[in-house]
């Protein structure tokens, strides 16, 4: 697969633009496919249990996406598939286990981002090993999204040496495509606060001023990391989610078409 990410901070827009990106690629019958259906794709055809891929394989199509991550998190692949990730990538686990930002979380949050760190290294490893090679996968949220949960949370305003952070970055797999979507951090907070969802997990409860020192802080952390990957020659496309979203999809749209595909083929 072409292993593409977004990054960006909490109410930035990458779940929407994610979406309406996919949208465009299947509009104009460009291979491409979100990680949910890339995960989709997978568990059809390595699931265990005959239930399971009976259950997947019946289903409408908009509905076996919407359940394929549940069944995943509840099948023995998910743990397969972890487990030959932690084997290629101790020294990622012993780098998280050893940071300090990360040990002096409380223990809550400490489970809540590992947990979903090793979540996306299994779908990860499982779409990895089963999506052909040329097929850009969208991933909302990916290993340097994760990164940043890691080491920023409510209440801490401080960050990890950069000299940790260029080391951990050389530790995660590396995107073959960086979506950097920028947003100002009070504008972020207004749609975090408005969402029709709730608030996002790690913020409920927390007052604006919490909330928007947050957003602050993994903004400094995401320049971070986006200028230290930049030097290690990570391929990041940033871009200003200020416009018509549909227009914001379009230009990542070309922005993936160009940094995957021949010149005939753009």
């Amino acid at each position: 697969m072409v292993h593409v990410e977004f990054i960006g901070i909490p109410g930035s827009g990458k779940s929407t633009i994610h979406t309406l990106l996919v949208e465009s690629f299947y509009r104009r019958k460009i291979p491409c496919l979100s990680m949910d259906q890339a995960l989709l794709s997978c568990l059809k055809l390595k699931v265990d249990g005959i239930f399971f891929k009976c259950f997947l394989n019946v289903l409408p199509e908009k509905l076996a996406l919407k359940y394929a991550p549940l069944v995943f998190t509840r099948s023995s692949l998910r743990y397969t598939a972890q487990n030959a990730f932690l084997s290629t990538n101790a020294r990622t686990v012993a780098a998280i286990l050893s940071s300090d930002h990360f040990l002096t979380d409380e223990p809550h949050e400490r489970e809540l981002v590992l947990s979903r760190f090793f979540l996306t290294a299994s779908q990860y490893h499982l779409i990895q090993e089963h999506t052909a090679e040329k097929i850009p996968v969208l991933f909302d949220e990916g290993f340097l999204q994760k990164s940043v949960s890691l080491f920023v949370s409510p209440g801490k305003r401080s960050l990890p040496s950069m000299t940790f952070l260029s080391s951990f970055l050389d530790l995660i797999p590396r995107p073959d495509i960086v979506l950097y979507l920028r947003a100002a951090p009070e504008t972020c907070r207004q749609r975090i606060v408005a969402r029709s969802k709730g608030m996002p997990e790690r913020l409920a409860g927390k007052n604006p001023g919490e909330i928007q020192s947050y957003l602050d802080t993994y903004e400094r952390c995401i320049n971070s990391i986006i200028d230290l990957a930049t030097t290690k020659g990570f391929h990041i496309s940033s871009i200003d989610n200020n416009g018509r979203p549909e227009d914001i999809a379009y230009r990542l749209q070309q922005i993936i078409r160009s940094n995957t595909m021949t010149s005939e083929q753009v």
